[in-house]
């Protein structure tokens, strides 16, 4: 700022915008990464869920420290698969946290059955309250976009291979 200030004063002007506007970037930027710090702290599940006609995709994210450390794939075809996202996800989550320990929040793109009862039963795993949370805005809610978003990608690609393989076998 202080050189800001001297250009100014010598009357170069040009040069005094310049450091102006170099300093509100520095300035934006820092406001910028002080605000993406403070939403993603904290350790949390993020689950994205794509069920169609031949299977269903999960795609949880594992945020620890407030960064994605993991991506984790859950899969199963048309004839394992559940037959609503609601049982999916239940499905889902209680296989994955089988041998995990689970967070003190999951973030869910809609709310399961029997919430109390699973949120009970995470809580059990770990002996602290765990929370089941469906965000509706914000950046959580723009997480359990992005791990769907993830889930739809994965299941085109699993599924259309599969589909793609089935095609070339009826045509051999």
């Amino acid at each position: 700022q202080a050189r800001m200030t001297e250009a100014a004063e010598v009357e170069r002007f040009e040069q005094a915008a310049h450091l102006r506007d170099a300093m509100r970037t520095v300035e934006a930027l820092r406001d910028r990464q002080q605000k993406l710090a403070t939403a993603q702290l904290g350790d949390r599940d993020v689950f994205g869920l794509k069920r169609g006609p031949s299977g269903v995709v999960v795609l949880v994210f594992l945020m620890r420290g407030g960064r994605v450390v993991e991506r984790i794939e859950l899969a199963s075809n048309a004839e394992a698969a559940p037959a609503t996202d609601r049982d999916a996800l239940e499905a889902a989550l209680q296989q994955f946290y089988e041998d995990r320990i689970p967070p003190p929040e999951i973030h869910v793109p809609e709310a399961v059955e029997d919430e109390e009862a699973v949120e009970e039963w995470l809580s059990g795993l770990e002996g602290r309250r765990i929370r089941l949370i469906v965000p509706h805005r914000g950046d959580k809610r723009a997480l359990v976009d992005l791990a769907t978003r993830n889930a739809e990608l994965s299941y085109r690609t699993r599924f259309n291979e599969i589909t793609a393989a089935h095609f070339d076998a009826l045509e051999t």
